[in-house]
């Protein structure tokens, strides 16, 4: 495997405080699942969704492939609200299956803007820095039909200074990612493809 780099993410927890402590909560691995005896974590998730100049989309935290999902209130919870829009690339929002069935997996948009999601997906967060990881990442292993050219991991998630840090890696999970404290991690993500 071969590390690609690491995607800070700041999430608007004023405006979605409800979507923001599901997400940090998944990342910190805060949380329990309620379905399965297990930690609820992005870390070692894939990558499902990879479409070039659209979004990339991951967060199947029980790695079904894209078809599971939890959140840290029970399976689903409500959309919380639409006031963000999906007006500029790299947001970050909630993937669901209609309405009120947010879970654990999001997306974020590689595209200027995507009326079609507004109304539908609530947007809690923007990509701050790593975004031309993404970029490479969709150009390199993204297909229009959004199937990895090659599996790609989050290979590690958690808080930096009240931003979340998630390093990306293809292929493998990883074993280089060590959490100084709460707050910090050694060394930033080696971006990893085969």
């Amino acid at each position: 495997g071969m590390g690609l780099g690491f995607i800070q993410i700041g999430c608007f927890g004023t405006i979605c405080p409800r979507t923001t402590e599901n997400f940090v909560k998944i990342a910190t691995e805060e949380a329990k699942s309620k379905i399965w005896d297990n930690t609820l974590r992005y870390a070692g998730t894939e990558l499902h969704r990879i479409v070039p100049n659209h979004l990339i989309q991951g967060g199947d935290v029980h790695n079904l492939g894209g078809v599971g999902g939890e959140s840290v209130f029970g399976q689903m919870f409500q959309d919380e609200n639409f006031y963000l829009k999906h007006d500029q690339k790299y947001v970050v929002a909630m993937a669901n299956k209609g309405r009120d069935t947010n879970a654990s997996q999001f997306y974020i948009t590689l595209k200027k803007k995507i009326s079609a999601l507004d109304g539908k997906n609530v947007v809690f967060g923007i990509v701050m820095n790593g975004r031309e990881v993404l970029d490479f990442i969709a150009e390199r292993y993204g297909s229009i039909d959004g199937k990895p050219k090659k599996k790609v991991f989050i290979a590690w998630a958690g808080m930096s200074f009240g931003w979340r840090m998630i390093p990306i890696n293809a292929d493998d999970p990883p074993t280089d990612f060590v959490l100084e404290d709460h707050w910090n991690f050694t060394s930033p993500s080696k971006l990893k493809v085969d």
